[in-house]
């Protein structure tokens, strides 16, 4: 937290505003890291190859975001994954996009529950 409160007071430094920051953190969590490995992200391959006709493009990232930290947490430290729920392709219609999502999802939780 250390470093966000010393790039941020570091921004508002630079528009040399007559206005004053004020930064309260009411809540720290830690960092979450996705699993680069593991019987989810195997799942999560073999339902986009299904629903989808193509190996997808994984990659291992992280985010600041407490929620899937705190899922962890309450999962008495089951391992999450956190999939994107959305299309490159901006043509397609919401129905579309909403029954591949829905196909998607239910191809991953029969497939993570078959391993």
């Amino acid at each position: 937290l250390l470093a966000l409160q010393h790039h941020l007071e570091g921004r508002f430094a630079a528009f040399k505003s007559p206005n004053r920051m004020t930064l309260k953190f009411h809540t720290a969590w830690r960092a979450w890291r996705a699993p680069c490995q593991g019987w989810l992200r195997d799942a999560a391959v073999r339902a986009t190859e299904r629903v989808h006709g193509a190996t997808p493009e994984m990659i291992c990232q992280g985010s600041s975001t407490p929620i899937p930290g705190m899922f962890e947490e309450a999962l008495g430290g089951r391992e999450v994954l956190v999939l994107p729920l959305w299309h490159r392709e901006e043509e397609l219609e919401a129905d579309e996009q909403l029954r591949q999502t829905q196909a998607y999802l239910i191809e991953s939780v029969k497939i993570a529950a078959a391993l």
